[in-house]
């Protein structure tokens, strides 16, 4: 990932140590593809991958929020040696959006995740969402 937003803050005396325990405010998505049916292992590795969300964010007192409240789209970091996609995102509501675009050739597949039992589904700032999808044509 590009970059990360991290916290810390502490109360201390000009003639002391502080020990500062920072807390990342940016969630982390990731993504690995596997080859379903009618996919090859050479398609993948072709596929070009887009998360959904605000790419834009806003800082105050140590919170991180979504920029602009806008649905954009984000480039993730590709690592070729653990085939993993992989970026950081402001925390964010993303109920009922899809989340992530496969594009293989002209071929688009969405990925729209499950709301959570409350209704909702969200990014939360310092947790990791790790995602496994299985491409099929």
């Amino acid at each position: 990932a590009a970059f990360d937003v991290l916290y810390a803050s502490a109360i201390g005396r000009y003639d002391q140590a502080i020990n500062l325990r920072f807390i990342h405010r940016m969630a982390k998505i990731e993504v690995i593809l596997k080859a379903g049916e009618g996919i090859t292992e050479e398609e993948l590795e072709g596929a070009t991958v887009t998360i959904f969300g605000d790419p834009l964010t806003h800082s105050t007192a140590g919170l991180v929020s979504p920029g602009d409240q806008s649905d954009g789209e984000i480039k993730p970091y590709y690592d070729a040696a653990t085939k993993k996609y992989e970026a950081l995102v402001p925390p964010q509501d993303m109920t009922g959006k899809p989340l992530i675009r496969i594009s293989i050739g002209s071929n688009d597949f969405t990925y729209t995740p499950e709301t959570e039992a409350a209704g909702k589904f969200g990014f939360f700032g310092g947790k990791r969402y790790a995602y496994t999808i299985t491409v099929k044509a």
